[in-house]
């Protein structure tokens, strides 16, 4: 069911100069509602398929697209393929390829929104993508990713001037707003890999698990329920291994509030389980944290006279939180005190 409704007979030309080795297709047009495609199909005793169709037009889908030895052109105005997972979907062809895709498209749908004027080439090897430059905007905020091959390995650079809408338009991630995004990741043949992600001037947005944080502390008014929680800067190192995306002391820095974290996500699972402190923004703690070495003595190495314990495990959907409840309370410089004695 292709969600299209055909008005019109399929008229088209098919010769067969031999049925056990050539099939060519010379002439194929598909005129209804929703559906103008016109083009050729090539296939060669090799198994090497060649096609062209132009215009190739289904429902929103509306572009020009050529295949011939191994190389893929789509041009046109938009390209819908909200319905790949890029994250998680597995390959299934029974015999691995190798492809040079180029592209150029007006409006690029994918699963979470739009990218516009995407433009660029890639370089797929066993069905896994070793070389390549993407760019294109999001209204007047632009992104570019590189990828690059190195010895048994490759490297994803990615920097975007909206973070938020980027990140929400891949299907990853839709409670940021705006912010600047820097990633530089590294990931083996085999899958795992580490790397870090730099965020500046992002927002939060309705996130449940902070909003049950900051409940438990008694620290609702640092999270405005129409501008979010904001932070001046995020720094995310990680590490990927075994399907399970691990986040190692992980920064977050913000004008109300300060976030530390350390732990891991199960991909497969959806299963989160994080250990952090929560740094408020009081005025005590911002206050005293200054003063030459009074702030030094009472905060000890917590970054904070206040500071507060946390830990969240289970579904990434409806996650148990709970904060340690002395922990609230207790100067970061007896938490490093007792902390050390009770190791």
């Amino acid at each position: 069911d292709l969600g299209v409704e055909l008005d019109g007979a399929i008229q088209g030309k098919v010769e067969f100069t031999d049925l056990r080795s050539v099939v060519d297709i010379d002439f194929i047009t598909l005129m209804g509602k929703d559906v103008e495609i016109m083009g050729s199909l090539y296939d060669q005793p090799d198994k090497t398929v060649s096609f062209q169709f132009s215009p190739f037009n289904l429902g929103q889908q509306s572009f020009n697209v050529g295949f011939i030895d191994d190389s893929l052109s789509i041009i046109g105005k938009r390209l819908d393929i909200s319905a790949i997972n890029i994250f998680l979907e597995k390959n299934k062809s029974a015999s691995p390829k190798n492809m040079n895709i180029s592209l150029d498209v007006g409006i690029l749908q994918l699963a979470g929104g739009v990218l516009e004027q995407v433009t660029g080439k890639l370089n797929l090897q066993n069905n896994v993508t070793r070389s390549g430059k993407l760019h294109g905007s999001m209204g007047t905020k632009v992104f570019d990713v590189k990828i690059e091959p190195l010895p048994g390995a490759r490297k994803i650079q990615i920097s975007t001037t909206n973070a938020g809408r980027f990140l929400s338009s891949l299907g990853f991630y839709d409670e940021l707003r705006n912010g600047k995004m820097m990633a530089d990741i590294t990931l083996r043949n085999d899958g795992d890999g580490e790397g870090f992600v730099i965020m500046q001037g992002a927002r939060a947005m309705n996130v449940p698990i902070l909003a049950q944080l900051l409940a438990l502390l008694s620290l609702e008014p640092l999270l405005d329920s129409k501008e979010g929680v904001r932070f001046d800067s995020i720094t995310l190192p990680l590490r990927f291994e075994n399907d399970i995306v691990y986040v190692d002391k992980a920064e977050l820095d913000g004008p109300t509030l300060d976030l530390r974290f350390t732990g891991h996500y199960n991909i497969l699972s959806n299963e989160v389980n994080l250990d952090g402190r929560l740094i408020p923004a009081v005025v005590l703690n911002r206050t005293l944290s200054e003063i030459p070495l009074l702030g030094q003595l009472l905060a000890g190495s917590q970054e904070g006279i206040v500071v507060a314990d946390f830990k969240i495990k289970g579904l990434s959907s409806n996650p148990k939180v709970s904060v340690k409840p002395l922990s609230v309370v207790t100067p970061g410089l007896l938490k490093d005190i007792f902390g050390g004695i009770f190791k």
